[in-house]
């Protein structure tokens, strides 16, 4: 039982912080996904392990592409979307930043960065 248990154990942290980061601190109720969920760059085990939904803006918008071919899509359509983010450090920077902000400006959500 403690074989099963183990891996659910270690890994549900992890998916935790992975959805915070797919949607949190991001605007709500815009139909452009662009603006309420962020694309993040992950070293290859963890984008692996996670099966490219480290490319989360491109599989909401383009939700028939199958995940293995996500990262081909974001090089394809790079320039028609926000910088991603810098990891999940990164993310959760940009969470706990405007989370904070929030306190003393209750609407302020984060604005995605165009290059």
């Amino acid at each position: 039982v403690s074989l099963l248990l183990l891996p659910r154990a270690l890994g549900a942290p992890v998916h935790g912080v992975l959805r915070i980061t797919q949607h949190g601190a991001l605007a709500t109720g815009i139909k452009d996904h662009r603006y309420t969920t962020r694309t993040m760059y992950l070293n290859p085990v963890l984008q692996f392990f996670y099966c490219n939904m480290n490319y989360h803006v491109e599989h909401h918008m383009f939700p028939m592409v199958p995940f293995h071919a996500l990262k081909r899509l974001h090089e394809s359509v790079r320039e028609q979307m926000p910088v991603p983010s810098k990891g999940v450090i990164g993310a959760m920077g940009e969470v706990f930043t405007t989370k904070s902000r929030q306190k003393t400006d209750a609407g302020h959500v984060l604005q995605p960065v165009f290059e």
